[in-house]
């Protein structure tokens, strides 16, 4: 494996002094110590199968995350879209760096995505007022996108030790779960699909004076246009049945408010839209706006809480009972994604 690079700078006499920041900064203060990385999250989703969430392990060989490093003590960007890899139980990089800390009030901060990108549209980064990365999303690339961020200062103990990255989800992950609830009518559900939400939008994670904060900006929807869900599913629904007739695949969805229309007056609410053939007839359709659905309780009762906002890291189940010989119900549960704040090994050198 890569031998340890490290970076030294002669002693300067004196002392030099940063105006940015009014801090005083002798010469760089090398630790020999690699700069390594280690990654817990909550639990991944399998994008392999879609229909699952990981329970582990949470990270397979050949996964790729995207580490950027802001240097305070150099004002350098140490780390740009620095492709990390796992493989054989630790994660790697090339070339490897050093801490190359200063005395004073030096510090590193730490930001990483999965997935990296190896096409367009890549991350960037802004170092300006705070620091930034951004990365666009398309609800069709349909990966788990995760955000994380660490900060490291000088004055902690063991400060060269291994950045224990914490992944977040930036999406919601939403399923549909259909019963037939008629009682004599047997159909064929088609389709479900999603309008007017967000197609697309700009996940941000940033770290300001230690903190880390994660937000989207820029979401962009388009009136009337489906996406997300599933079509072509042709799958038969007797009527009667206790047991679900169709679960859908978790989908990764744009965090987003389901209570706004888009356009005053238009109608063009964030809707949920069904597509089913009774036995023997023609298609129909049915739309449910997604502010009308109400959540289920601890205990799966029925509330009149209606769920006006998809969150990142939340899993939703909406729950479709449609009664074609007496309307549709529909209600949502939701549930936090686990934390697991697991690590595996670290850079091996």
């Amino acid at each position: 494996m890569q031998n340890s690079i490290i970076r030294t700078a002669s002693a300067l006499a004196g002392c030099i002094l940063i105006f940015a920041g009014c801090i005083q900064r002798s010469s760089v203060v090398p630790d020999g110590k690699p700069i390594s990385f280690s990654a817990g999250s909550a639990l991944l989703r399998d994008d392999a199968t879609k229909g699952t969430l990981k329970d582990g392990p949470l990270f397979d060989n050949g996964d790729k995350i995207s580490v950027f490093g802001w240097h305070a003590g150099t004002q350098t960007l140490e780390f740009n879209d620095q492709p990390v890899e796992y493989g054989a139980g630790s994660w790697s990089y090339s070339p490897v760096r050093a801490w190359e800390w200063q005395a004073g009030e030096d510090y590193y901060d730490f930001l990483a995505i999965y997935r990296y990108q190896t096409a367009p549209p890549h991350p960037s980064a802004v170092t300006s007022s705070r620091f930034i990365v951004s990365q666009p999303y398309h609800i069709t690339d349909g990966y788990d996108l995760m955000m994380a961020g660490v900060h490291r200062e000088a004055d902690e103990t063991d400060r060269s030790r291994m950045v224990p990255f914490v992944f977040q989800h930036m999406c919601s992950a939403v399923k549909v779960i259909v019963y037939n609830d008629s009682q004599t009518t047997d159909f064929t559900l088609d389709a479900y699909r999603f309008k007017n939400i967000p197609a697309q939008a700009t996940a941000r994670v940033q770290i300001n004076a230690g903190n880390v904060a994660y937000d989207w900006t820029g979401a962009q929807r388009t009136a009337g246009t489906e996406l997300g869900g599933t079509e072509g599913i042709d799958c038969a629904l007797p009527h009667g049945s206790a047991a679900p007739g169709y679960t859908g695949d978790y989908q990764m969805m744009i965090p987003e408010s389901l209570d706004e229309e888009l356009g005053t007056g238009t109608g063009n609410w964030p809707k949920l839209v069904l597509r089913y053939t009774k036995q023997g007839g023609v298609q129909e359709e049915t739309e449910v706006r997604l502010k009308d659905i109400c959540l289920l309780g601890a205990n799966d009762e029925e509330t009149q809480i209606p769920l006006l906002q998809w969150e990142r890291g939340v899993k939703y189940i909406y729950r479709i009972h449609l009664k074609l010989d007496g309307g549709i119900v529909v209600h949502v549960q939701t549930t936090d994604w686990e934390v697991v704040e697991a690590e595996t090994p670290g850079l091996l050198i």
